[in-house]
């Protein structure tokens, strides 16, 4: 259980992710062969995931604010890359309401 009480990813997800990461950081051409796997992989995970684990929880959302709290002034521009369900860029968004938000990932969902 991840903390509040909500069900973390599945070991069977966790060791898929590892392993998608290793084979790309140790073989980054294999990319172009895993990209459509992954992408349906996260796309049939993002339904319910934010509720699964607590995307929009304080502890979940701690290391943005973190890393936000050393942005010298207010940003005009946000770019969140890999955003996943979107919680980050809106979490950026809403610390600063004035800037143009763009959260792109690689699976729809």
């Amino acid at each position: 259980m991840a903390p509040g009480g909500r069900k973390a990813p599945g070991p069977a997800a966790q060791r898929i992710g590892r392993a998608i990461t290793k084979a790309t950081v140790h073989a980054p051409w294999s990319w172009r062969f895993l990209r459509r796997p992954v992408r349906r992989f996260f796309d049939s995970l993002a339904p319910g995931w934010d509720d699964r684990v607590g995307s929009e929880t304080g502890w979940r959302q701690a290391p943005i604010g973190t890393a936000l709290g050393h942005v010298a002034r207010s940003p005009a521009r946000a770019l969140d890359i890999g955003t996943g369900t979107g919680t980050g860029a809106f979490f950026i968004a809403s610390r600063y309401p004035s800037a143009e938000v763009v959260g792109i990932d690689l699976a729809e969902g």
